[in-house]
């Protein structure tokens, strides 16, 4: 047995929101953007990948990674895949 207590205020929750290791908010945000200039935001609609004309409703993706897979894989057409930090 160990003589070491736990500190329930250091240990890990679980919650994606708390703690350093997972932002409140995931920081890459990603969508597509047309020949005309239109540019269209990848959205999460009741867990599945959706599109949204209304950045501030875009999914937020806790990597690089992940916002450019989603983006490459709602592109369709003449639509130009693209993914950035939010708020950038």
């Amino acid at each position: 047995m160990s003589d070491k207590s736990i500190d329930p205020s250091t240990e890990a929750s679980g919650s994606p929101n708390q703690g350093d290791a997972f932002p409140a908010h995931p920081p890459w945000i990603a969508g597509v953007r047309y020949p005309s200039g239109t540019e269209i935001w990848c959205a999460d609609r009741g867990g599945e990948a959706a599109w949204t004309p209304d950045r501030r409703l875009a999914a937020g993706y806790p990597s690089e990674t992940s916002a450019e897979m989603a983006a490459r894989q709602l592109t369709e057409g003449n639509a130009v895949p693209f993914w950035t930090r939010d708020g950038d």
